[in-house]
């Protein structure tokens, strides 16, 4: 490993370290969000392999952002986060299938919403129980 390899892992592991719950989460939305940009700017052919290592990567992250979700079946706004994050895997895969960027823009446009959905949640008060 080189110096900057190791200083980024470093980096990584303090913002994980002792972060809340919500911080992870957008941590999880932030690296889904930057890989999907950067395999975006990947067409060449010979940039294929790296492409789908950034679309591979990204597919973990929404699975973990899906997994993350308490009872899908029974409540009805997890059931919807479960159903976009579908939606973001299907046009993940679609994208790499067919090297088209259409669809990643989609998934982009999905997550970007989420994801300020999730910041305005940390900015709202939660009241105290007493």
């Amino acid at each position: 490993m080189n110096g900057l390899s190791d200083y980024q892992d470093n980096r990584r592991k303090g913002l994980v370290e002792g972060a809340s719950p919500h911080t992870l989460t957008l941590l999880l939305f932030d690296g889904a969000l930057s890989r999907l940009k950067v395999a975006r700017t990947l067409t060449k052919l010979e940039d294929m392999g790296a492409r789908h290592t950034c679309l591979d990567r990204t597919l973990a992250i929404v699975h973990e952002l899906q997994g993350s979700l308490r009872d899908p079946d029974t409540n009805p706004l997890a059931g919807q986060l479960f159903s976009l994050y579908m939606f973001v895997c299907d046009q993940i895969l679609k994208a790499d299938r067919t090297r088209d960027n259409e669809p990643l823009k989609s998934a982009i446009e999905v997550l970007e919403e989420l994801r300020s959905g999730w910041v305005a949640m940390e900015l709202e008060p939660v009241a105290q129980v007493a």
